[in-house]
């Protein structure tokens, strides 16, 4: 079993599949990174990583990024790490914008649920913070309820004088 520096059992964990993403949200320090020379982890290293996380208890899986939906293998590494028996669940955290075209392929491979990143409902806000449109996302949103990627959670990272006003 791993334990954190307080004896707390470790039961996540959380794998960034890639460092590139599509949008370019001025809050992120990776600012819509699409360079070339960024090496991804393969999907044998994923599978190392998550058979060894699992031989010490670890339970459940996060994919993070950048922008995992961005690695043409996704359905794989989901479909890969989902086999591994002794984990409860696999997730991941999107920015939704190919939401829409992949749920049903993600929760057929395994993936349970997906935490999208949406820092506004306005769509003129929305652009100008993660330079992408808002529609593709909201359509994303809807076709992971439609599927069964249950809960579909959404984040949002509260900007002082920029979206503050729309947490209510």
């Amino acid at each position: 079993m791993l334990l954190d520096l307080y004896n707390r059992p470790i039961y996540n964990l959380r794998i960034s599949v890639t460092s590139k993403c599509n949008l370019k949200c001025f809050y992120c320090h990776s600012e819509g990174s699409l360079n070339k020379g960024n090496k991804e982890i393969d999907i044998d290293g994923i599978m190392m990583i998550s058979q060894l996380a699992a031989s010490y208890g670890v339970k459940t899986v996060k994919l993070t990024g950048g922008e995992p939906l961005y690695r043409k293998d996704i359905i794989e590494i989901v479909r890969s790490i989902s086999s591994i028996k002794s984990f409860t669940e696999v997730s991941m955290v999107t920015n939704g914008q190919f939401l829409k075209e992949y749920s049903k392929q993600l929760r057929d491979a395994g993936l349970k649920r997906v935490n999208v990143s949406l820092p506004s409902l306005n769509s003129e806000k929305y652009k100008r913070i993660t330079g992408g449109e808002i529609k593709k996302v909201l359509e994303g949103v809807k076709e992971a309820v439609k599927t069964g990627l249950n809960p579909v959670k959404l984040n949002m990272v509260l900007l002082k004088g920029i979206n503050d006003d729309e947490v209510d």
